[in-house]
């Protein structure tokens, strides 16, 4: 992937990295060489796992009460446990509950 670096000798809080084909510009403060930028942009991820997001639709008229949360389970025994919880707290009448897990990583 094609990086060129844009540097400020005296304001290097204003670097910016163009990357990509289509030379998306991108902050990179305090950088001052290529490898840095690609520290910064990519590096391994954080967390791997299974990203789940639970969400909770409500009738029309109860709009106020639609809920998300999101984070990373280890294993379906923790899901489960969490959309329990989930349901627990957002149980209104004519409530769904919809749940989207994606592997990462």
């Amino acid at each position: 992937m094609k990086i060129i670096l844009e540097r400020h000798a005296y304001a290097p809080e204003l670097n910016k990295a163009y990357i990509g084909p289509g030379r998306v510009p991108m902050p990179a403060p305090g950088c001052t060489n290529i490898a840095q930028v690609r520290k910064i942009y990519f590096s391994p991820l954080k967390y791997k796992g299974r990203f789940v997001v639970l969400r909770s639709e409500n009738a029309p008229g109860h709009e106020a009460y639609n809920r998300t949360q999101s984070g990373f389970c280890n294993d379906l025994r923790s899901l489960k446990g969490a959309l329990t919880v989930f349901r627990k707290y957002h149980n209104l009448p004519d409530c769904k509950h919809i749940v989207k897990t994606q592997v990462i990583g």
